[in-house]
This record gives C-alpha cells, structure tokens and sequence, in this order.
C-alpha cells in the first residue's frame, strides 16, 4: 500500500495561462501572437494562437528554446503541414516551465482551470506580477492609475452617491485600459440588494446598493463599502455558482417545455 504524500498545488486559471504563453511565445518569436487556452481532457490542454500561424521554423525555435526531448518534438512538429495554429500539451508544458521556472509531477483540467500536483516551489516564480499592477485575466491594470479608496467615494458622494457617477468617474479607465474595472453583482447577501466590485489602489472595492431609480440607477451604500478579503471573495463566488447553476437548468427545462409544446400544439406568435 502506498503512504499519503502531502504535495504543493499551484492553482491556475487558462486564460491567465495562455496570456502568460503568448507573451513568452511574442517574445521569442519577435511579433504579437494571442493564443487561448483549450481543454479536450481532464488531463489534456493545449494553445491555440487566434491571429497568426506558426511555421515549422517557429516551432523549431520554440522546442530548441526550451531545449525539447525527441518525443516532444515528434509530438509538436505536424507531419502534414507546414504550418499550424496549435502548439500541443507537451510543448504547452515546457513552456509554462520556463515561465514559471519550476516543474511538476502531474496536473489535471478542471473546466478553465489547470492544477499542477507536486510542483517544486524553491523556485518558483510567478510571470509579470508585481505590486505595482493588477492582473485581471489579460488586462494589466498599473496600481498608480486608479483611485485610491477615500477619492473614489468622496468622488461618488459628490455626485450623489449613484450608479450615473460610478460610470461618468469610470470613463478614464475606458480610455487607458478598455475597461469600467467595476463589475455587477446582482445578487442579494441577505444584507443589500447588490454591490459592485471596484478596483482601487488598495484592492477591491466592496459597494453595495438597496435601491435602483429611473434616472440614476443604483443608489449605493457608502456606509456599507469596504475592501473585500480573499474569504469573501470566495463567498460571493460559491453564491454566484450556486444560482447561475440553478438558473441555467431551470432555463433548459422550461426551453424543453415550450419546444414540447410547440411541436404538439404548433408554434404561435
């Protein structure tokens, strides 16, 4: 019988994955390459790039780079082609290596996220982070460029402590990061109606709202607001899981319901 061995997992999520790889892979290369991260397997992913092919000499860098086996090679190098849009597991792998500059002994894919079992930590570093930025999937948010905590509020309280100001105060992040980086969640917590996540200097902002008007919309609570910890996070997470699950099944059993209906009674406008 075999003795339980307690082994360090790192926990990552794909698309952060693939946006690791395409800048890793942009860098060698020397041009812009987007790839995303597709699962076939509980135990099998792989890189597509979405704007460009790769070329049997691209590859032969990339493997020569990571200083690739013959087996991977094999695997990485299409036998009917001269070129491809996908780079394989086993090459996928040596790269996210080199990224994280470690190893592991297994992984496993769950939906869009890859755990690596028994990955050596002594090592490890995680790519492109920094105190100085958030990394929101693909968007690299510069710290300095957002309101702190106390300007954001007095700011919302000034124009009336509404969902109109949050937007109008957001209008700068649009022009430098393509993004509000704030986020609805429309779920009660038996507290308040629903809040909205805000990135600030300090983190991210808790703001929730009782009430929604015509002309404003959200009317927040800024007695309620406050920085939101990991735990919380998790709260809201399983919250959101737990009823979007739910809804989504109570959606396909009524579409199953009226498509039955339909095809008995004929469909009416």
């Amino acid at each position: 019988m075999s003795t339980p061995t307690l082994c360090h997992t790192l926990r990552l999520e794909l698309p952060v994955v693939a946006e690791w790889l395409s800048r890793k892979i942009s860098a060698l290369l020397q041009r812009e390459i987007h790839c995303e991260a597709t699962v076939d397997d509980y135990d099998y992913w792989a890189l597509k790039c979405t704007n460009d092919r790769f070329s049997l000499a691209d590859l032969s860098l990339l493997l020569a780079h990571v200083k690739a086996s013959r087996e991977i090679a094999i695997q990485a190098i299409p036998s009917d082609a001269d070129s491809t849009c996908g780079i394989d597991l086993l090459l996928s792998n040596e790269l996210l290596k080199e990224v994280l500059n470690t190893g592991w002994e297994q992984q496993l894919v769950c939906d869009t996220t890859l755990y690596l079992i028994g990955v050596s930590r002594e090592a490890l570093a995680f790519p492109y982070s920094s105190p100085d930025v958030f990394q929101i999937s693909s968007l690299t948010v510069q710290r300095d460029l957002l309101y702190c905590k106390d300007e954001l509020l007095h700011e919302l309280h000034e124009g009336g402590d509404c969902y109109s100001t949050l937007a109008s105060l957001s209008a700068r992040y649009v022009d430098l990061f393509q993004n509000e980086l704030h986020w609805h969640y429309p779920i009660s917590d038996d507290r308040h109606t629903g809040l909205y996540f805000i990135l600030v200097q300090e983190g991210v902002l808790c703001l929730p709202y009782d009430y929604v008007t015509q002309d404003d919309f959200e009317l927040f609570e800024p007695d309620a607001a406050h920085l939101c910890t990991a735990e919380e996070m998790q709260v809201y997470l399983d919250d959101w899981e737990r009823q979007s699950s739910y809804l989504t099944e109570t959606m396909r059993s009524l579409q199953a319901n009226l498509i039955f209906r339909e095809v008995i009674h004929g469909k009416k406008d």
